[in-house]
């Protein structure tokens, strides 16, 4: 998991950097941030001060899909939202969750 403030945070070689710029231009200052998935995170609680849960049982407000990753949100309160970035090599209950939220 790797959390993202600002492009510089992702290195330049990474095949999510463009999508992690577009998603960064959108979120102003203290209003959020990006959060990477990596598979090593698809069955594990993830550490962050905003909130614990799995991802897969995550309670998400919206979705898109990129080439390679699922992008979804979820608002932790009215003004601040977590962005995630999750590959779609995904599977299981996550995937189900995801694919749900694009509907």
């Amino acid at each position: 998991m790797r959390i993202l403030k600002e492009p510089s945070d992702l290195s330049r070689d990474h095949a999510a950097k463009w999508i992690a710029v577009e998603i960064l231009a959108r979120i102003g200052p203290g209003e959020g941030y990006l959060v990477l998935i990596e598979p090593d995170d698809f069955d594990r609680d993830l550490r962050l001060p905003e909130l614990r849960y799995r991802l897969d049982r995550m309670p998400w407000e919206g979705g898109s899909r990129y080439p390679g990753y699922f992008h979804v949100m979820h608002l932790t309160n009215n003004e601040f939202g977590i962005s995630f970035l999750i590959p779609d090599s995904v599977d299981g209950q996550l995937r189900e969750s995801l694919e749900a939220c694009l509907e």
